[in-house]
């Protein structure tokens, strides 16, 4: 890979690390409508699992790209604690309209520098 590559594999990063890059391609992409950069930081196989939401998993990265194209979220996050242990990261958060709320949880697992699978759970 060339210096500049959108290729995520081409950084290779540990799971906290991407853990970050992923909630910073969230936010970015509610506020720009562009979600492909953190499309493209999911496993080619990668999956989305949403508990206490009416839909998913989603599997694989053209079906996470049309979930979030067709029904994009409106508002940013912020991480109240995140603890890495391995390749997995478990973290909590809130909605930033909403940050005196609870806004659920999420736990990422990692693969050859990419997400394998995140488990978001909706409070």
């Amino acid at each position: 890979m060339t210096l500049g590559s959108d290729d995520p594999a081409a950084y290779p990063a540990e799971a906290l690390e991407l853990f970050e890059q992923h909630v910073a391609d969230f936010n970015r992409g509610v506020t720009d409508g562009d979600f492909g950069p953190m499309v493209n930081r999911f496993d080619p196989d990668g999956e989305v699992v949403f508990v206490g939401a009416p839909f998913g998993p989603l599997r694989g990265q053209d079906a996470i790209r049309a979930v979030y194209r067709d029904q994009p979220p409106d508002d940013t996050i912020t991480v109240i604690s995140s603890q890495a242990d391995g390749d997995t990261v478990r973290a909590t958060f809130v909605w930033d309209a909403n940050p005196d709320k609870d806004g659920g949880t999420m736990e990422l697992e990692a693969a050859n520098s990419r997400i394998k699978r995140l488990v978001i759970g909706l409070a």
